[in-house]
């Protein structure tokens, strides 16, 4: 009978080592894994303040909202920065901007926010090199 309960002793340990093994093994493959995932993924500075978010009524689907001169000088504007190298999402409404912005800023892409827009007398087109704000 003793010899039955030094057995099951013996069983046990091994069970719990082998329990202990297998935990350690997986920490460290999980380790690996996330290591491996840095490396596929790596991190492409040149997005880096490269989005510039334009909010103006010139792209709200209603006509009667935005005036004639916002709706041909917006797109050219848009399209100036875009031609320099800038992504630039546009919206009419502010309040959609809201968590696009976070976003954005989180990633380290948000260049700058524009709002209106509607006289390009007022300010110079930045382009990819621009740290300069821009009142509208």
């Amino acid at each position: 009978v003793n010899e039955i309960y030094e057995i099951d002793e013996q069983i046990d340990q091994l069970t719990k080592f082998s329990g202990e093994t297998q935990a350690k093994f997986q920490t460290a493959a999980k380790s690996i894994r996330e290591q491996v995932s840095k490396m596929e993924s790596l991190r492409d500075d040149s997005l880096d303040n490269g989005v510039v978010l334009f909010c103006s009524q010139a792209f709200a689907t209603s006509h009667e909202t935005s005036s004639s001169t916002s709706t041909n000088v917006v797109p050219t504007i848009c399209n100036q920065l875009e031609d320099s190298g800038l992504i630039v999402q546009r919206s009419s409404n502010p309040n959609s901007l809201s968590e696009n912005s976070t976003n954005l800023m989180q990633l380290n892409q948000l260049r700058c926010i524009d709002f209106g827009g509607d006289d390009l007398s007022v300010r110079s087109l930045c382009n990819a090199s621009c740290v300069k704000a821009h009142p509208n």
